[in-house]
């Protein structure tokens, strides 16, 4: 729910967008077992959000990479570019 996020919380609610109509029913996903009453409730969240557009993207950022024989463990995720380098050796 949105009011239990900390501010700030990177990456959550940058538009400080808040509906409680969204966090009941983010409440109400978590506890349904029934998975067609699941996929009801998701579907109202997205005609919702589709509704006020609470974030858009108005740019799209150009990723990069490198590639090397030598580069080992490098992008091995799916976070791409993103992810953490801490596996990435060398070969000399």
């Amino acid at each position: 729910m949105t009011r239990a996020l900390p501010r700030p919380t990177p990456f959550t609610t940058g538009s400080h967008y808040s509906n409680p109509e969204i966090d009941q029913l983010f409440s109400q996903v978590a506890e349904e077992t029934d998975e067609a009453k699941r996929k009801q409730l998701f579907s109202q969240i997205q005609r919702i959000l589709e509704r006020d557009l609470p974030d858009i993207n108005l740019v799209s950022p150009q990723y990069l990479t490198v590639y090397s024989r030598a580069v080992h463990n490098h992008t091995i995720s799916p976070d791409g570019v993103s992810a953490s380098f801490a596996d990435v050796w060398l070969q000399r």
